[in-house]
């Protein structure tokens, strides 16, 4: 691409990080070329939709690769047990699923759940409560706000 070769030659350039003129070419070259990008893949997208909507649900090669393709995509080869060992076994496979999705439903309550609100809320002492509950003054606010603008720069 014309792009690649002119950033290229920027990059390559003696004056190049000391020049502003080149850094700037440099970043007007890379947001055309992310703008090429999007487009080409736009592109592809759409074409890969009317691809779909005339061939995807007839009875068609492409239809039928499509489905092939899928389903090697969504099929579960092996899994790795408890003990380490990795297993392919069909029969196998149903069975650790099975299992693992049993043991996801079974009754904890055996194992009650205490939450203490201890620790999620602090507790605060009547002075540190007024202070969070009084309105603030001006000075305050102003005092506040230029603190916070400062922090922005």
């Amino acid at each position: 691409m014309h792009i690649l070769r002119r950033l290229g030659g920027i990059q390559n350039s003696r004056n190049y990080p000391h020049s502003s003129f080149l850094f700037n070419l440099e970043k007007e070259l890379q947001e055309d070329l992310h703008r090429l990008k999007n487009l080409k893949e736009i592109k592809w997208f759409k074409k890969s939709k009317t691809e779909w909507i005339s061939k995807g649900n007839r009875n068609t090669c492409y239809y039928h690769l499509k489905s092939k393709m899928r389903s090697r995509r969504n099929r579960i080869a092996s899994l790795n047990s408890a003990d380490g060992t990795w297993v392919s076994n069909e029969e196998d496979l149903k069975g650790m699923v099975a299992g693992f999705f049993k043991s996801l439903f079974i009754d904890d309550s055996c194992y009650p759940t205490i939450l203490s609100s201890n620790s999620r809320f602090p507790v605060i002492d009547s002075v540190t409560a007024g202070f969070m509950s009084s309105i603030p003054s001006d000075d305050e606010i102003n005092r506040l706000s230029f603190l916070w603008e400062a922090s922005k720069l």
